[in-house]
């Protein structure tokens, strides 16, 4: 009896055994994927063509061809050079997906992981948060929040707290590798291809009310949108450029974010109107403090000090170079004619600062690649003027209702209705989501929401976005 029962228990583990075989060869070989890349095509127009039918031919939008060819309209011409983004299927390697026998789990291998720590760090002449962020690979904001610190503001021989990240060699137990739609589905940072492994249309993203809204990656890829075209009073808006030209100055040596200036009355709260910083006359205040003042709360005098102590104290001349910058980083409908985005009834009559959601997302990309941009903008409090007030983020809803979200702006006025551009970061993957002319404070903070939403949604599972 015992003889016949090992034999039959015998039976079962082979059996077992032969099965698990089975499932594991069929897993090892799948070592291929199918996966869509985006891929652009040069195409020239011929006679008879259209928007339309050239979309429907390389299976794409013709919101895409607009975007990527900067179309005010829908008017070609034969002869006319397109650049087409098309969606094109290939075969990528996958790494095989490794099952461990029950009898050998407990096998061990070696692998480099990532170990936090926290390093004492002394102030040096010349140090900056954003230079020390980049010396140990951590961030700004980090270094704030671990060093205590409640501005920006550094001293020579000022004690931080700078936490790191350090490699460490450890043991861990050999586990099967996650899906390959998790590892591919990301962003490639500095790159004009999104690589994902389903093919998949997903359902078309829903947006309330707004006149016009769009959604690319954080390196200027289309992925989709309504009226990009469309010209809109931007507000606020405006900020972003004034803060870029600002940014530029810094970049090219002319001042730093230390550099110092004397609010004239010109830029006090109580001349400039709106939205203020609350600046008064003859207090000095570093630059990095007026960018704050400028995105955080949207201050429109702050706006109005970064311009004069760029120019010189030729406002007319900032206005000046931001449409030049405009004009140079192919912004073709935008045009300023104020560094804070008031309405005409506000400034003696100047004329409407209007661009597009195409034009704007162009400035976007740029300032979500300034680390000092970001983090200001992804800031909820800032403290400024050596601590002595304390100014809030006019985005404040998004960041603290939405993980991931780091920026950028918002505006509004009775002309502009709404405006918001919102920058999002999870992971490897990253968007900007550009709304205007939403006709409710509510709508504002809806419609990035639910773009957002659906867009991490629709990206991980479907691999494309209508």
């Amino acid at each position: 009896m015992k003889k016949r029962t090992l034999i039959i228990c015998g039976l079962f583990v082979l059996v077992a055994l032969g099965g698990y075989a089975k499932t594991t060869a069929s897993h090892s070989q799948k070592s291929q994927t199918s996966a869509v890349q985006t891929v652009y095509v040069n195409y020239v127009v011929k006679s008879g063509d259209n928007l339309s039918s050239i979309a429907k031919k390389y299976n794409t939008s013709v919101a895409s061809i607009q975007y990527a060819n900067r179309l005010s309209t829908g008017n070609i011409k034969a002869g006319m050079k397109l650049v087409i983004p098309t969606l094109q299927k290939v075969t990528t390697p996958v790494a095989k997906t490794t099952y461990t026998a029950p009898s050998t789990r407990s096998a061990m291998q070696t692998q480099s992981q990532i170990q936090s720590s926290k390093l004492s760090y002394v102030v040096k002449s010349g140090d900056t948060l954003t230079s020390i962020a980049k010396k140990y690979q951590t961030t700004p904001q980090a270094i704030r929040k671990a060093s205590g610190m409640r501005t920006s503001r550094l001293k020579i021989g000022m004690k931080l707290t700078v936490p790191t990240q350090l490699a460490n060699t450890t043991t861990s137990t050999v586990v099967a590798t996650s899906s390959a739609a998790q590892r591919n589905a990301k962003v490639v940072k500095n790159s004009n291809t999104v690589t994902v492994t389903q093919v998949g249309t997903a359902p078309a993203i829903k947006v309330g009310p707004c006149q016009s809204w769009l959604l690319i990656s954080t390196q200027g890829q289309f992925i989709a949108g309504k009226n990009i075209n469309k010209v809109w009073p931007m507000a606020s808006i405006t900020k972003m450029m004034t803060a870029y030209v600002a940014l530029q100055a810094i970049q090219q040596g002319k001042f730093s974010l230390n550099s110092m200036y004397t609010v004239p009355w010109q830029a006090t709260s109580r001349t400039v109107g709106g939205s203020s910083a609350f600046l008064y006359e003859r207090e000095t205040i570093s630059l990095y403090d007026l960018l704050e003042g400028a995105i955080m709360p949207s201050g429109n005098d702050a706006a109005t000090a970064i311009a004069l102590m760029i120019s010189g104290g030729n406002q007319n001349a900032f206005v000046a170079q931001m449409n030049a910058t405009a004009k140079s980083l192919g912004m073709t409908h935008t045009r300023f004619y104020t560094p804070c985005g008031l309405p005409p009834s506000m400034t003696g009559g100047k004329g409407m600062d209007i661009s597009t959601a195409a034009d704007m997302a162009i400035l976007a990309t740029r300032l979500y690649n300034s680390s000092t941009y970001i983090q200001i903008s992804s800031q909820k409090y800032a403290m400024i003027d050596g601590g002595r007030y304390q100014i809030r983020n006019s985005n404040q809803w998004l960041l603290t209702r939405v993980p991931g979200i780091n920026g950028m702006k918002t505006g509004n006025h009775d002309l502009a209705k709404y405006n918001i551009v919102a920058s999002v970061q999870r992971g490897n993957v990253g968007f900007i989501v550009l709304v205007f002319g939403c006709p409710t404070v509510e709508w504002l903070h809806v419609n990035p929401q639910k773009i957002i939403n659906q867009a991490y949604q629709y990206y991980t599972q479907y691999g494309k976005i209508n």
